[in-house]
């Protein structure tokens, strides 16, 4: 039996690449998009595709109405007008500062939401940690 590492597999880094190439992709075509389109046109564009990807998956989960608890869906609400208007932010920040700029506040996402992480949902800083450390003493043990 070949021996436990705790080193993560090979295919963590390069899911971190692909992200990492996505934002500077969409960071490079928002700028290229702002040239000669309005911000909420692109974000009007963005929501019509986003519909028309989505809607055969809500139509063959039933639709929208029967079992919808329509109750829950105020928070859904609440978080997709918080997402709009940030991403809104976020095209016109492409047209206001350079790319560079940008594509270096996009990198503190991560400490963003450790932070809010603790902030609203009551998560310990060190929880990961804790958690690395468990699997790691754990997969050294014979």
């Amino acid at each position: 039996m070949p021996a436990a590492t705790p080193f993560p597999a090979q295919g963590h880094r390069l899911d971190g690449d692909g992200w990492l190439t996505a934002m500077v992709v969409m960071a490079v075509a928002g700028r290229e998009a702002t040239r000669t389109l309005h911000v909420f046109q692109i974000m009007e564009m963005r929501s019509l595709l986003g519909f028309v990807l989505l809607w055969p998956l809500v139509h063959a989960s039933g639709g929208l109405g029967g079992d919808a608890d329509r109750a829950g869906s105020a928070p859904h609400v609440a978080r997709n007008t918080v997402h709009y208007g940030a991403q809104f932010g976020w095209f016109l920040a492409l047209t206001m500062i350079p790319l560079a700029q940008v594509v270096a506040i996009e990198f503190t996402m991560p400490i963003w939401t450790a932070l809010l992480a603790v902030a609203f949902l009551g998560e310990r800083p060190g929880a990961a940690r804790d958690r690395r450390r468990a699997r790691s003493a754990w997969s050294a043990s014979p």
